[in-house]
């Protein structure tokens, strides 16, 4: 990190020695070099900044990746105008309010010469409890967080060029994060307005991938929240900062879910239909479950076409159940795939398919007819790669190649002409060989305008069945487009605006902006092994995660089968009950019908989630029912 700094006095010409900015819990105070020197409780008059690693402000990355502090900052009522090398020049509005300081960028200076730019890191001596995905560190007494206020503000550490930082499980997640003297707050806004160079998902061949400019995207609007406050008061300051600002604010009963004690309620997941839809919805009740959820309704995913022989009324079919469901005081759900992209879907079978996204490209080397079965390329870069489909989109046609040839002429080999009923046609020399982006489930990725018909596609579908639950569940695909975060936390976003009514979500990974859409993470496959192994150490796992972050606990998805011992349920809904925990139940009809046990289990999973609701258990016995 390389830092270029003009003499202190010039500075100090240029903004006083200290400027503080205040809330009622919290002072922060900046140097001449916009360093952060004071975060401070006025209460108690404690400093939790870090006097020998003071933080920043704010800084950028320029176009050749070096990452600058300012040169000079100038403070002007409630502006910050800082100037940097390169005659590159950030205008920030400064909002002092009750419960937070309110950072916006508002106006660049050369603004096709920034990379990036970065708020933070605030670096602090709190150490005690790190929320990693929601950027909230505390102690006993105090906690201090940094919140991203829109989509394209990314909370974390830049560590990838796409700028991508979620949370696998999990796993990772820096929007704050551990350090030698205690911890940092931090987040980034990637110039998604200028073609970037960067790795998509997995695929080593992108390391090198053109990311094509987002038309209008400006750096301007990026904004984080910094608050500090008694670490009582932090989530219920949350609330307040996400309702003052205009964050998604989901509730159950008029209260934020986050503070709901119904927040983490378990739900069903099975396979109805128009006609055993009484029939499943009656052992929803049964259970005492807020949502039956259908585990596969779709024949394509990209236009979400229902699947006939269950729907065979179609979206009115589905609608009539939502509307018998929500009688009785029962929400409906559906499962896909984020934005995977099914071959037998109308993004891939018609002309629509030019909008997908690709990883590459190369001119043939060589003119092409309709029948041969090797094509020559000028550059392999692309092409080396060996997935699941092995797809290339020439003008109209989709071609799919088995390897390609490991010395020049590079040629495409054992090509299958005329794929995804698309037509085999001839090509001319030069035209382009777009390597398509696809997935080990078969499935195609969107570009990003494809992506957001998608995400029209499917708020349609919300719109006119009354569906209200959805998982992301493949949710990390929403990276495929080259935007990293910004692009999984748009996905969301714009879904959620655009459904007329409340959704309850889930996800298979979790981000610091997402936080706010996502109603639960519930992720944990029970297809391997028995309830008591399948995935068992993961869930437990997961759970201090979903704690140090404000997010309910969750211990995934179990799976009834015929066989099931009523034992084994009895075993999960005392974890359950240890962890006050929801989690999802799969009971197919199957199950229903041919477990011997299977009103014992219905019979105890309601007799525990009434205990649990009535709060009868003690923390010494939740902690035994842990083990």
């Amino acid at each position: 990190m390389k830092y270029f700094l003009f003499p202190v006095l010039f500075l100090a010409a240029q903004l006083s020695a200290q400027t503080t900015f205040r809330t009622s819990t919290l002072e922060l105070e900046l140097d001449a070099r916009a360093q952060v020197v004071r975060l401070t409780d006025p209460k108690t008059g404690i400093n939790f900044a870090v006097p020998s690693n003071p933080g920043n402000l704010i800084r950028i990355r320029n176009i050749n990746k070096q990452e600058l502090a300012p040169l000079s900052v100038k403070a002007q009522k409630n502006t910050l105008r800082m100037s940097f090398e390169g005659g590159i020049e950030l205008l920030l509005q400064v909002s002092e309010q009750p419960t937070h300081l309110r950072f916006e960028l508002i106006r660049t200076r050369n603004s096709d010469q920034i990379d990036a730019v970065f708020w933070g890191p605030f670096n602090t001596t709190i150490g005690d409890t790190i929320g990693e995905v929601i950027g909230v560190v505390r102690n006993a007494t105090f906690a201090l967080g940094l919140q991203s206020l829109n989509a394209k503000t990314v909370g974390g550490k830049f560590l990838t060029e796409d700028g991508s930082s979620p949370s696998f499980a999990g796993i990772t997640g820096t929007a704050a994060a551990p350090e030698t003297f205690g911890s940092s707050l931090q987040a980034f806004c990637v110039n998604f307005g200028r073609t970037r160079g960067a790795r998509v998902l997995d695929y080593q061949q992108c390391k090198s991938c053109s990311v094509p400019p987002i038309p209008g995207f400006m750096l301007e609007g990026s904004a984080v929240a910094l608050f500090g406050v008694p670490t009582r008061d932090a989530l219920p300051t949350m609330d307040k900062i996400s309702v003052a600002e205009g964050l998604p604010h989901q509730t159950i009963d008029g209260q934020w879910i986050r503070l709901s004690p119904r927040r983490n309620r378990p739900y069903l997941i099975t396979g109805f239909n128009e006609k055993n839809f009484d029939q499943m919805l009656g052992l929803a009740k049964r259970l005492g479950f807020y949502s039956i959820y259908h585990e596969h309704p779709f024949e394509n995913w990209g236009h979400f076409d229902l699947i006939k022989n269950q729907f065979p009324n179609g979206r009115a079919g589905l609608k009539a159940c939502v509307d018998k469901a929500r009688a009785q005081g029962i929400i409906v759900g559906v499962h896909t795939l984020t934005n995977f992209i099914t071959t037998n879907d109308p993004f891939v079978t018609t002309d629509l398919k030019k909008g997908l996204q690709d990883l590459g490209s190369s001119p043939l080397a060589a003119a092409l007819d309709e029948t041969a079965t090797e094509i020559l390329i000028d550059d392999p870069l692309h092409f080396e790669l060996t997935t699941t489909l092995n797809a290339v989109l020439i003008d109209d046609e989709i071609i799919r190649y088995q390897e390609i040839s490991k010395d020049k002429p590079y040629r495409l080999l054992q090509c299958v002409r005329g794929a995804y009923d698309s037509k085999a046609a001839s090509h001319a020399k030069g035209a382009e060989a777009r390597r398509l982006a696809d997935h080990g489930y078969k499935t195609f990725f969107p570009g990003w305008e494809m992506q957001k018909q998608m995400v029209r596609n499917l708020a349609d579908f919300f719109n006119e069945t009354g569906v209200s639950h959805l998982d992301f569940d493949g949710h990390e695909g929403a990276l495929a487009t080259g935007y990293g975060d910004y692009g999984t936390n748009e996905y969301v976003d714009a879904f959620l605006k655009q459904v007329n009514h409340p959704v309850f979500t889930g996800s298979s990974i979790m981000n610091h902006f997402y936080w706010h859409n996502n109603s639960y993470i519930n992720w944990g496959e029970p297809w391997y092994a028995s309830f008591r192994e399948s995935q068992a150490d993961h869930r437990f796992r997961l759970q201090p995660f979903f704690e140090r972050n404000y997010m309910p606990n969750m211990l995934g998805w179990f799976l009834v089968t015929p066989s099931t011992p009523a034992d084994d349920v009895e075993w999960m809904m005392s974890v359950s009950a240890g962890y006050r925990a929801g989690y999802a139940l799969v009971l197919g009809q199957e199950a229903y019908e041919k477990n011997p046990e299977i009103d014992r289990i219905i019979e105890t999973i309601a007799r525990w989630e009434k205990a649990k609701n009535l709060g009868i258990f003690t923390d010494a016995q939740r902690l035994c029912m842990r083990d």
